[in-house]
């Protein structure tokens, strides 16, 4: 009897946390979201794999926050706790994409092996980098919301430090 009710209490607990892992997780108050997609290109061609992070200018917006990497043509779409779309407004927009060279495997005491060490350097004009001085915005209403963002020329600039993100 004790050995059937154990299997039972186990399969209601697996059955309880497949139906909860299921159930989104937005917040309930949760404002009306837009869709917006932004497309990165440099030396007029898509750019994929860039930190599109965008920030509402609004210091008292709850949800003003995206982040989001590029896919291969160079497009973001933007999500808000993983619904498509963010709140009306206006952001300011970050762009991030680095390398690091120089790195030396290591291993740890248990076998784990990761990375250390090296140079990293922003493969993107640095005023664009920063929340304080990248000149890129866009509003978000209730209309397309689609851009297309050049930023000039590959480039290569040692970094100093780790990336500001607000």
């Amino acid at each position: 009897m004790k050995r059937l009710l154990v299997i039972f209490v186990v399969a209601c607990a697996t059955i309880f946390s497949f139906t909860a892992c299921s159930r989104k997780t937005s917040p309930s108050d949760l404002p009306e979201l837009y869709p917006c997609k932004i497309t990165v290109i440099q030396d007029g061609k898509p750019l994929a794999d860039v930190n599109v992070v965008l920030q509402s200018t609004d210091k008292t917006a709850k949800y003003g926050y995206s982040s989001v990497l590029t896919d291969a043509n160079g497009v973001a779409v933007l999500r808000t706790y993983g619904e498509p779309g963010i709140p009306a407004g206006v952001y300011k927009i970050m762009l991030q994409k680095s390398v690091t060279e120089g790195e030396k495997e290591l291993t740890d005491a248990s076998g784990m092996k990761y990375k250390h060490g090296g140079t990293t350097f922003s493969l993107i004009d640095t005023k664009f980098t920063d929340m304080k001085t990248t000149p890129l915005e866009i509003e978000i209403r209730n209309a397309p919301n689609v851009q297309t963002i050049d930023v000039g020329k590959a480039v290569k600039t040692k970094q100093s430090g780790s990336m500001l993100i607000p």
